[in-house]
């Protein structure tokens, strides 16, 4: 009789702790923690390109690649406005793929500036 009682105690203690996400709940949940409602460049935007573009080798520096600096806000608003930011970072057609002989930025940070653009490239 008590080991019956201590196995049912066990079962209502332990089954419920072998919950199952489906894999469809994660990605869900995770596609949610990209962030792009407001999207500012200071805390957003700027650094991302900080780490993936501006080192003195690409577009920062005093000889910035193809003569595209992303140090600061205006040559980043001008090139994001015209399309070449995005279309260069999503790897478009017609568009020189970047970052340069590397992998495709991640998809929220893509999502981050594609909406940073969206929003009027504001400086903020």
């Amino acid at each position: 009789m008590i080991g019956k009682r201590i196995f049912f105690w066990l079962c209502v203690l332990i089954l419920p702790a072998c919950y199952f996400d489906s894999v469809e709940d994660i990605r869900d949940g995770l596609v949610d923690d990209c962030q792009t409602e407001q999207v500012s460049f200071l805390m957003d935007v700027l650094p991302i390109l900080q780490t993936n573009c501006n080192d003195l080798v690409c577009h920062g520096g005093v000889f910035p690649q193809g003569s595209i600096n992303l140090e600061t806000h205006a040559t980043v608003r001008t090139v994001g406005l015209n399309g070449r930011l995005v279309g260069s970072i999503k790897h478009q057609a017609g568009f020189s793929p970047m970052p340069l002989n590397a992998e495709k930025l991640g998809d929220c940070d893509i999502e981050k500036i594609v909406a940073w653009v969206d929003q009027g490239a504001l400086d903020n």
